[in-house]
């Protein structure tokens, strides 16, 4: 039997799995798409471009980033916009922002040593300071390296 390319004028099926693709005794198959990328299928058989999206702003240093849909309820949503050297969160197409504090965590660069933080390591776990300010938190696979510091928030601050 002689092989034949046909085109199809319509695709109001919308999107259809690749698995499906090679049932021809199904009518309706043929007017389906495998993928449409910034398509819209139509009632009456054509395609429409997608509608544009609203563009808000760039990413933190315009750096390649992944957004988290965080869904917390239908009316609690908020997008997680995630880069290698930041984490920002949108709600309601906004940053979400906080205004400057007086409250400091004391040593949170770790310039010289990590004195003002309490070691809570477990058995088997190590955490110390490291040249270059970095606090290094070292498990061994089931029990954990810990510090912690008490914060505390001035009234003015809360």
């Amino acid at each position: 039997m002689g092989k034949q390319n046909t085109s199809l004028a319509k695709f109001n099926r919308g999107l259809i799995s690749p698995k499906a693709l090679a049932r021809v005794d199904i009518k309706r198959a043929a007017f389906a798409a495998e993928t449409m990328d910034n398509w819209t299928p139509r009632v009456f058989g054509s395609m429409m471009l997608r509608p544009a999206t609203k563009y808000l702003a760039s990413t933190a240093s315009d750096a390649a980033a992944f957004n988290i849909p965080f869904i917390f309820s239908s009316t609690d949503l908020a997008l997680v916009e995630v880069t290698d050297l930041a984490v920002r969160i949108w709600i309601d197409d906004a940053l979400m922002s906080r205004s400057s504090v007086s409250s400091v965590v004391s040593n949170g660069t770790f310039d010289s040593n990590v004195t003002s933080w309490t070691d809570a390591d477990e058995s088997g776990g190590t955490s110390a300071w490291k040249i270059g300010g970095y606090m290094s938190l070292i498990g061994d696979g089931t029990n954990l390296a810990k510090r912690y510091q008490k914060i505390t928030v001035s009234t003015a601050d809360a």
